[in-house]
């Protein structure tokens, strides 16, 4: 058996995403959050936090500011399962400010119009804001999940990925470049 690595095994990720995680058909806003569930929980696996940024928990949060009906897909999601040695631990919180000791803070679309102000509250330097608006990126999110085309993408914020003390991976950024495509 071969085990696959470099660029063929990032391609066939790539083709993983794009084969089974398309956001089309009658239930498009469950599959569409689903799939966004998904790049949340396989998000970890592609950002090393350092050991400073557990020391709260030794679990992966995922806060979900917004959208509760997400937060349950997410938990469903994530339940029983570790990314290095990590459980997870998913929260629903009302304001960015809530958010200390998160890893990965969404910020639903509901909450776009303050979505500015909310990116400006995060005084945690470990978290990893995702979002799904057309502004997110533009208003200091690092990771925008969009829908086009029915199928999920990936936008990432460069200059906002540089500012956060974790380190991601080159691998999220091709795949995220791939995905757009």
């Amino acid at each position: 058996m071969a085990v696959l690595t470099g660029p063929l095994k990032l391609a066939l990720t790539i083709g993983v995403f794009a084969a089974v995680f398309p956001a089309a058909g009658k239930d498009v806003t469950l599959e569409e959050y689903q799939v966004k569930a998904a790049f949340l929980y396989n998000f970890t696996k592609f950002v090393e936090w350092p050991p400073e940024a557990f020391t709260q928990s030794d679990r992966i949060n995922i806060c979900i500011l917004g959208n509760n009906s997400f937060a349950a897909l997410v938990e469903e999601t994530v339940a029983g399962k570790e990314v290095g040695n990590h459980g997870f631990n998913v929260q629903k919180v009302a304001a960015s400010t809530q958010g200390r000791g998160c890893h990965i803070l969404f910020i639903s679309k509901t909450d776009s119009k303050r979505q500015a102000a909310l990116l400006g509250d995060i005084q945690d330097p470990y978290a990893l804001a995702v979002g799904e608006s057309d502004e997110f990126l533009a208003n200091g999110g690092v990771i925008n999940l969009t829908l086009k085309d029915a199928r999920v993408r990936i936008e990432i914020n460069q200059r906002a990925a540089v500012r956060l003390r974790c380190r991601i991976s080159s691998k999220l950024f091709t795949l995220a470049n791939a995905i757009r495509k």
